[in-house]
């Protein structure tokens, strides 16, 4: 049994023993309680910048690219055939652009315009980007 301190209806302290402040009394297994004494794990938010090598490998150990193909992209900036598909929805300058960022840019930035519009052609939910990102950050 506990002795519980709340304020607005949350758990801020517990106790084993009687104390002013703390008026209420709840048994070990109740579910505030639990709660309480087994808090979640705050998410972990993905890094603003990845490197290039870290975009690749973690878009080959995904499957996404080959390892070849990642290779090539870090080694001479030459992009996969995979990405082909994706660069041709883009409008010419768009396209240059994409070209120029993901073929010669070492660092790939989570909030960049084109890692939303890569993410949609890909069909990933900002999630799935955060969790590439994070994966890769530990790459």
């Amino acid at each position: 049994m506990y002795f519980v301190q709340r304020q607005n209806d949350v758990i801020i302290g517990l106790y084993r023993n009687a104390q002013p402040f703390a008026m209420e009394v709840l048994e070990i297994d109740h579910p505030d309680v639990v709660a309480f004494l087994n808090p979640l794990p705050l998410p972990i938010a993905p890094p603003s910048k990845i490197s290039d090598r870290q975009f690749f490998q973690a878009l080959a150990l995904r499957g996404m690219l080959t390892f070849n193909e990642a290779l090539l992209c870090v080694r001479t900036g030459e992009l996969p055939m995979a990405f082909q598909s994706f660069l041709q929805t883009l409008t010419s300058e768009q396209e240059f652009s994409a070209r120029m960022l993901l073929s010669g840019a070492v660092i790939f930035e989570r909030d960049h315009p084109l890692t939303k519009a890569f993410g949609d052609w890909y069909g990933m939910s900002p999630e799935n980007i955060d969790e590439l990102w994070l994966e890769a950050s530990n790459l």
